[in-house]
């Protein structure tokens, strides 16, 4: 399935790995979503990320010990995502986890 929006969530503590599945997505063929690069200057970041995850396809959450230790948006996100999730019929595939380490 190529050419899909893919929303990449992340703590910022991991933006390394992060730009990486980003960049590996779009070498895909996909069309990945990340604030750090498609968030536009004055945008409100809240409703622009809001509007990604509901209009993404798939929704990446990356976890690592730093992200899922500490509060943060990508909560916020990850949360967002499971009731966007509850839209999706049971065969189809919207949450993909992510371990980073």
């Amino acid at each position: 399935m190529s050419g899909c929006r893919v929303f990449v969530s992340y703590a910022r503590e991991d933006i390394q790995l992060a730009r990486r599945v980003y960049e590996a997505l779009k070498g895909a063929g996909h069309t990945p979503w990340m604030d750090e690069v498609d968030l536009l200057p004055g945008q409100n970041w809240k409703v622009a990320i809001q509007d990604a995850i509901q209009n993404s396809r798939f929704f990446v959450a990356l976890l690592s010990k730093r992200s899922v230790s500490r509060k943060g948006y990508a909560q916020t996100e990850l949360s967002r995502a499971l009731n966007e999730l509850d839209s999706f019929p049971d065969s189809q595939i919207y949450l993909i986890p992510a371990r980073l380490d």
